[in-house]
């Protein structure tokens, strides 16, 4: 009896040492959980995500006025999705044309990232303002990385951005989803969020 009860604990002691093996195995970042990462992404994480642009002609006495938002933003099975709408106006000679509205629909698996970065954007733009910039290699087989305008047909990208108002705002943006691809097993670097 007193062997049948050594051989359990032993068993049990063995069963243990691999069961904290196995765990020790996968190595998860320390921080946030996915659910904690995905919270903030999707809440104080796109309240970030917005930019407001000018851009001025003295020759042509006109001006450009947009904002840059991110409407939607949603962390999936290790898959991020956004919606950015960017609206403008032009206004010369005092004339202000009709608005504009575009919305960009995109899709990036975390798998596909390579690099996350933050980036200045002067495009269109004569006011200092930022982008978090994600550099994609898409893998055969799986769920692509792509890019639609105004709902049309998706097409495959090679890089992504977001937009963001302060190279500080742009970094936590960074750093949150660089902590989302290593919870899904890409290791990108990045700091807190």
């Amino acid at each position: 009896m007193k062997r049948t009860m050594a051989a359990i604990g032993v068993a049990v002691v063995m069963a243990g040492v691999t069961m904290s093996v196995q765990a020790q195995g996968v190595a998860q970042p320390s921080g946030p959980t996915m659910d904690q990462t995905k919270a903030w992404l999707e809440s104080d994480g796109r309240e970030l995500l917005r930019v407001d642009r000018l851009q001025t002609d003295q020759f042509h006495f006109a001006f450009v006025a947009g904002t840059d938002a991110v409407e939607t933003l949603t962390l999936n099975d290790c898959i991020l999705y956004w919606r950015t709408v960017a609206q403008s106006h032009v206004t010369v000679r005092s004339q202000t044309g009709r608005p504009t509205t575009r919305t960009y629909d995109v899709q990036v698996p975390l798998e596909d990232v390579r690099g996350v970065q933050v980036v200045p954007d002067a495009l269109l733009n004569d006011v200092p303002v930022y982008k978090v910039q994600l550099s994609i290699q898409n893998h055969p087989g799986g769920v692509s990385s792509t890019f639609s305008i105004n709902s049309g047909n998706p097409v495959l990208i090679r890089s992504a951005s977001l937009p963001v108002q302060t190279p500080e705002d742009g970094q936590r943006i960074a750093n949150a989803i660089s902590h989302a691809a290593a919870l899904c097993g890409v290791e990108l670097g990045g700091g807190v969020f």
